[in-house]
């Protein structure tokens, strides 16, 4: 967890999924750094920020674009909502694409995370 919140990184994050070797960005958020990777404490919390809600609980971080969050490990509400990305942080790789779930060691998905 601590490789995604150092300061050094910068005060904003874009925070998302894209297809491997892709160019393009399937789904994602922006945020300042500070609320965006804020700790929440129970499996339904998040933090409103820039228009989605952003969540860090456990070892799962990701965001929604509504306050409908249920963290099973990771996001499971609302599996015809495109606009959420859930994954974990230091074991598996991801979970959630927007519609596409289920992707704990799938290949052709990869976390995003750029700082500024």
């Amino acid at each position: 967890t601590d490789d995604i919140l150092g300061e050094e990184l910068g005060s904003f994050v874009l925070m998302g999924a894209r297809r491997r070797n892709s160019s393009s960005i399937a789904v994602a958020a922006m945020g300042r750094r500070s609320v965006a990777l804020a700790e929440t404490e129970t499996t339904q919390e998040a933090h409103y920020e820039n228009g989605v809600y952003f969540y860090r609980f456990w070892n799962t971080v990701g965001f929604s674009d509504t306050p409908d969050i249920s963290l099973n490990d990771c996001d499971v509400a609302q599996p015809d909502n495109e606009k959420k990305v859930s994954w974990f942080v230091d074991t598996f790789p991801g979970y959630r694409a927007g519609t596409h779930m289920g992707l704990y060691n799938d290949p052709n998905w990869e976390k995003v995370l750029y700082y500024a």
